[in-house]
Formats: structure tokens, sequence, C-alpha cells
């Protein structure tokens, strides 16, 4: 980490090739080391090159606007707790801050004293999932057991982890399959599954749409088609809410703003 004077999570890794399934991150974005090991004297090398610095910038602000731990060149060397990673991202605060709002109006409401589900979408910053989920319990007061995490790296329920994906929705929508029979039975709400962290592997053969009533999506794609498919992981028949949220959290002054609008255009 001290090569690029950042912490373990911005640091650069090279990734294995590996044949891509539904279940992995191996679509998520990465970073490019050098630009420059990519011209060969030729002008199609010089063109790749520029091509790819542009990327490259633009990578670096859309780390930068999801959280400055997640950028190589951050300058912040010291390891962060989840309290640290969370407090210094304007977006991922705000996406606490509605979340903690909408389990204080659950826990007051008498008409709906069950929570509805949170859905955090993400397709980068996937090695510091655990950091919300320590924000979650540590800071909002969840229990461990109702934080999901679905990804490449590892599907979990609380700290306990799971080959299959489709436990940790089965969770999400409060219910458990008998292995036996096939049928499902309801689960207890205290062992319901609340918030779930996601990154591309909810893209396909995922529905959470039955209890959810969120999605935050924190990271833009760079295609339209690929948002609309996260966004019917919660917004489909079968939902027991009238309505759902898509909240797409964006930093001012920078690249957000701009593809936003772009993948608005498209």
């Amino acid at each position: 980490p001290s090569t690029y004077n950042t912490t373990s999570l911005g640091k650069y890794t090279i990734k294995k090739k590996k044949v891509a399934t539904t279940d992995d991150d191996s679509g998520a974005e990465v970073d490019i080391e050098n630009a420059d090991d990519l011209a060969d004297g030729t002008k199609e090398g010089e063109k790749a090159k520029d091509s790819a610095k542009a990327l490259q910038c633009l990578m670096w602000g859309r780390q930068i606007c999801l959280n400055p731990y997640l950028f190589k060149c951050s300058g912040l060397t010291k390891e962060p707790n989840g309290k640290d990673y969370v407090e210094k991202s304007p977006k991922l605060l705000y996406v606490m801050n509605c979340i903690a709002g909408i389990k204080k109006y659950h826990e007051e409401s008498e008409d709906s004293p069950f929570m509805s589900g949170q859905v955090i979408y993400m397709n980068f910053g996937v090695s510091a999932f655990t950091l919300l989920r320590d924000y979650l319990t540590e800071e909002l007061g969840f229990d461990v057991n109702e934080i999901g995490i679905i990804s490449g790296q590892g599907n979990y329920i609380g700290k306990k982890r799971y080959d299959n994906k489709q436990k940790v929705q089965d969770a999400f929508l409060g219910r458990v399959k008998n292995t036996e029979t096939g049928q499902y039975t309801t689960l207890e709400e205290s062992k319901r599954v609340k918030v779930l962290i996601g990154s591309e592997a909810i893209k396909e053969g995922i529905n959470l749409q039955d209890y959810a009533s969120v999605l935050y999506n924190c990271f833009l794609d760079f295609n339209p088609t690929d948002m609309v498919q996260v966004e019917g992981r919660i917004w489909r028949q079968g939902n027991a809410f009238a309505n759902v949220r898509i909240v797409t959290p964006l930093m001012s002054d920078c690249i957000d703003v701009f593809m936003f609008q772009k993948l608005e255009d498209k």
C-alpha cells in the first residue's frame, strides 16, 4: 500500500483471467495501472494510450466520488474501520442516513412495524462491503444477521458465508427453503435480512422485490441497460409496496453528474 500512498482498499491488484459467471464480479470495473504500457510506437498504439488515459482519469474521478479510500493516491494510509470509511464519503453517508431514517420510521410506526428492505448497489469497492456491514451494525444498531452481502468475493448473512447467493436472497425475501420438499416457509421477522449490499452479482438471477422499498445505486454503470437491469431487482411485479424508490446519490462538481446526464439521454 505504501507504494501508492493509500490503504489496501486503493491498492492496485492484477486480476487473473477466469471464466465469467453470474456469481462473480469479473465484469466489475478495474483500474488501468499504466496507460503508457499500451503504446508500442505506432499511431494506433498512441491512440490506444490516449484513450486509456482518458478512461483512467474518468475512473479516478469515479473512485473519489464513491470513496477517497478507493483511490490509490488518496494519501489515506491508515486502514479504516466502518465509521471511518462511511464518513469519508458524503455519498455513502447520505445512504446510511436514509436507511437510519427508514429504520426509525418503522420502529415508531404502528401501521408499518416491519422494516422494508434496503438494497445498496455498487460495482466497485467490493472489498469494502464488510465495512458497510460494520457501520450498519455498530452505528445504526442493526443486528449483524440483518445484513446480507452478495458479491463475487462471497455471499454472507451477517458474518456467515454461503456458497449460494440464493440463500442470501431468500433471507432478504423473508423465507427459507426446505431442501427435502422444495417448499418455502416464512422466516421470523428478527431473522429477515433488512439491508442487502450487492455488486454486479445481483444483476441477474436475483429477485428482491417482495419486501424491498429502496435501491441505492452508488456507482453508475456506463451502460444504461445495466442500470435498468439493477433497478429491476426491486421494481417489478410482486412487490408488497405500491411504490419503490430508486435513489442515485450524485456528487456535485464531479463526473457523477455528467455520467448521469449522459445515461438519461441514452
